[in-house]
């Protein structure tokens, strides 16, 4: 009956879908990953009635699965060590939900042809949003309406990274026309998140673009580096001087604050704030490394710190400190920076050890897997990226959706 519906069709079309309305659509994010959650239930249940057999994991899935499991676990213990809500279990949550998607995916099979053509079209279609919403509604910061502006900056720098890498891949494989427009497509990823004002998610993507080059080295000359690597400085250059973008200011901005925070005590801006708050999470970690303070614990401690005159009063009130490691050694201490790295650098080994095939589109694989959570980390210097439902949501989504396709591929070419 399953086969009768088509399901593979489905969960290929939500893959498809995730993408173009990831950024376009409010709450994208949230859609298609909880429609193939659903139908990973329901096939589940329908495998289980109909003693339906399903395919083993690989070894390297199940120990992403632990990756994953620790992760959670290390939050559970912190809210019932530290009485905090259960509400703060949604976000590691995702990762065992998500993970559910493997036997989905495993029997289905994922489309590589629409994953290759949805990265790049979503990309293109997130950079006409931050466009219209820049330059034609004049806001100063794209997806500042009803969306965060920091965490749409971020995934679509991410987008714009995975379209890259994709054009890349098409090249390689002479397919020069729609590399060439998958190529343009990434650069509208990439200029989403300049739109956004979002700085944090400008940390890596130049030191991951080179790499995705040197990856691809041995299938590319050097004329055509050269060309792909002149074409975004043009394009980065075009961007820093326009007056509009405000990608100078932005960064013109950044060095003010840093050089105020230093020199005068400004914690009242964007990077005061944050450093202050490093501070602060300097301040917290010394007194609980182990278990930390928990969720409000470390609320609370911080307005303690600002009435000890230890902390400025206007930082004492945020809800985090506006990096990820430190956030997580804040709230679960040691154990909650094991957990954190757990599910950055298992899922990366995993990937990691495709590249040493030969195979073009397994390597593409596990490069879009690592550029997936090397952004991710770059983000979580200067943001709490697991602190919002987008955050965890795009995370371990596409993390399950690459290495079950990784896997599927390498299966192919087993056979082959």
């Amino acid at each position: 009956m399953i086969r009768f519906l088509r399901l593979d069709y489905v969960v290929n079309f939500l893959i498809t879908f995730y993408f173009i309305s990831l950024l376009t659509l409010d709450k994208g994010y949230n859609y298609a990953p909880v429609g193939l959650l659903i139908l990973a239930v329901g096939f589940l249940i329908y495998a289980k009635l109909t003693q339906l057999p399903l395919l083993k994991l690989d070894r390297r899935i199940k120990i992403i699965f632990f990756s994953f499991l620790a992760y959670f676990l290390v939050h559970l213990i912190s809210v019932l060590i530290h009485s905090d809500s259960t509400k703060y279990l949604d976000g590691p949550s995702r990762g065992l939900l998500f993970f559910l998607l493997f036997y989905l995916f495993n029997y289905t099979g994922i489309s590589l042809r629409n994953l290759l053509h949805a990265i790049p079209i979503g990309a293109f279609l997130t950079g006409l949003v931050a466009c219209y919403q820049h330059y034609a509604l004049g806001m100063e910061r794209a997806f500042s309406a009803g969306q965060m502006p920091i965490q749409s900056g971020d995934i679509a720098m991410s987008l714009g990274v995975f379209s890259f890498a994709i054009s890349i891949y098409l090249l390689a494989k002479n397919n020069l026309k729609i590399s060439g427009l998958y190529f343009i497509f990434s650069l509208f990823g990439m200029l989403a998140s300049f739109l956004s004002g979002s700085r944090g998610g400008w940390l890596a993507f130049i030191f991951l673009i080179i790499w995705v080059l040197y990856l691809n080295r041995h299938y590319l000359n050097l004329k055509v580096i050269g060309l792909f690597i002149g074409v975004m400085i043009v394009g980065l250059g075009l961007l820093l001087v326009s007056s509009s973008s405000n990608v100078l200011n932005k960064l013109d901005e950044a060095r003010s604050e840093v050089s105020g925070y230093y020199t005068k005590k400004e914690s009242e801006t964007s990077v005061g704030a944050r450093l202050e708050l490093w501070k602060a999470a300097y301040l917290e970690i010394k007194q609980k490394p182990l278990l930390g303070w928990g969720v409000v614990g470390g609320q609370q401690e911080r307005k303690v710190l600002a009435e000890q005159g230890k902390i400025s009063q206007f930082v004492s009130g945020f809800g985090h400190v506006h990096n990820q490691i430190l956030n997580n050694l804040v709230e679960q201490g040691l154990l909650g920076l094991l957990g954190l790295l757990g599910v950055f650098l298992i899922p990366c080994w995993a990937f990691a050890t495709a590249l040493k095939t030969t195979n073009l589109e397994i390597r593409l694989l596990a490069s879009l897997g690592i550029i997936h959570i090397l952004s991710v980390i770059s983000y979580g210097a200067t943001q709490v990226f697991f602190g919002h439902n987008s955050g965890n949501m795009f995370y371990f989504f596409v993390l399950v959706l690459f290495y079950a396709l990784l896997e599927q591929l390498k299966q192919e070419d087993i056979r082959n």
